[in-house]
């Protein structure tokens, strides 16, 4: 099945450089609750995980078997839901055209929401789209037909937000289609941007704005940000500020280039991959705070109203008005790619070849260091609890 031979590879790459982690650990560090099997229709689809603590659920994507006197494919995409507690299998939810079919060569894409719905925006080969609300109990809220397939968003509002890729004239002039739509299923905007969305947070949009044929160059130079709010039941797409930057610099372009705090500071770093780097942070309005240089292969993250910037083993902690708040030294050989991540529970992790970290933002206290091999972690859940997830595999370690 050739759209989950690509599937396969790039969810191995992410759950190698990005969200995963590889970790020792000992018996006496971590116990390993239950390890549960995850039916699949191959042997080597990586899944992709998502823990809903509240509803005591764990979410995998899997494939399951196609009829083959319905389908050209060997398998279908699918949902399952494993018990966090027990690690049963609570329900499977199978992504299925009406005619039968299933998907194209692109990726299905997910979002998730604290009450466990499970949003899934998927394109099937008969040129169907088609966008899903799945509730805990594995039935269907409601399916929709969207005219676009390319980013999901859920904002904290509770809207789903479906950008389409960014479309390009002759003249360089992109544009995207932005779909919302409640969580009850009502289509309550529709419109376009000029540019391409880059992100969809909180209750903001934020666009590249940018005509590359003006600009000459890779850079992203012109950054739209737009308020997402909803009033009286209906959304709207209001533009907030435009922050360009001046000719030679721009949002870098790869990685992750920019950043919502807590408190709705915005922070873009420009730069190139081995230039020196700048982090500029904007308040809510576009009013400019600070800006500072930090390195060009450093890693940056936020966590609640403040950011860390890792180089070569030093973790630096800073609040929202950029003022220091912790530094630490970290042991461990680095991964390929620096590998800072927050944590489901807004904590700060960090890993190596021999060990992973989780630290309290504030301080850079460090609440666990994870030694030995426990595998390649998708989730950390909060208070010592691990989740990890290989093909066919899913498992629960409590650490202590």
């Amino acid at each position: 099945m050739n759209q989950f031979k690509a599937k396969n590879w790039c969810a191995l790459i992410l759950a190698l450089l990005l969200l995963s982690v590889a970790i020792p650990v000992s018996a006496e560090e971590a116990k390993l609750v239950w390890t549960s099997k995850i039916e699949s229709a191959e042997s080597d689809y990586w899944p992709e995980l998502y823990a809903v603590p509240e509803k005591e659920t764990v979410y995998v994507t899997t494939t399951v078997p196609a009829p083959r006197a319905k389908a050209k494919r060997e398998s279908y995409d699918a949902l399952k839901a494993f018990d966090a507690e027990s690690g049963k299998l609570k329900w499977t939810y199978q992504f299925q055209a009406a005619k039968g079919d299933s998907t194209t060569s692109e990726f299905p894409v997910f979002a998730y929401a604290p009450n466990g719905t499970v949003y899934a925006l998927l394109h099937y080969e008969s040129g169907e789209k088609k966008l899903y609300s799945i509730n805990a109990s594995g039935k269907a809220n409601w399916i929709a037909n969207v005219p676009v397939t390319g980013m999901l968003n859920r904002l904290d509002n509770g809207t789903v937000v479906v950008s389409s890729d960014r479309q390009m004239d002759s003249k360089g002039n992109c544009t995207s289609k932005i779909l919302m739509y409640s969580p009850a299923g009502n289509l309550i905007y529709t419109g376009q941007v000029k540019g391409e969305v880059l992100y969809a947070g909180q209750n903001r949009v934020i666009v590249n704005a940018t005509n590359p044929q003006k600009h000459g160059d890779y850079r992203l130079q012109d950054i739209e940000v737009y308020d997402a709010s909803i009033k009286s039941g209906n959304a709207s797409l209001k533009k907030q500020y435009v922050y360009r930057y001046p000719k030679g610099s721009g949002l870098i372009a790869e990685g992750n280039k920019l950043f919502l705090m807590q408190n709705g500071t915005l922070l873009l770093r420009s730069g190139g991959e081995k230039l020196k780097n700048e982090l500029t942070a904007l308040d809510p309005t576009g009013k400019l705070l600070w800006k500072r240089s930090i390195p060009g292969g450093s890693a940056v993250q936020v966590a609640g109203d403040y950011y860390g910037v890792y180089d070569d083993k030093k973790l630096e902690v800073y609040d929202a008005a950029n003022n220091s708040a912790a530094e630490t030294v970290l042991e461990g050989t680095d991964l390929p790619m620096y590998n800072l991540q927050v944590t489901r529970d807004g904590k700060f992790m960090i890993s190596y070849e021999e060990w992973t970290y989780i630290l309290e933002p504030e301080t850079l206290k460090v609440l666990y260091k994870l030694p030995s091999e426990i595998g390649y972690i998708l989730d950390y859940a909060g208070k010592g609890v691990v989740f990890g997830v290989e093909p066919g595999k899913l498992y629960k370690y409590i650490v202590k």
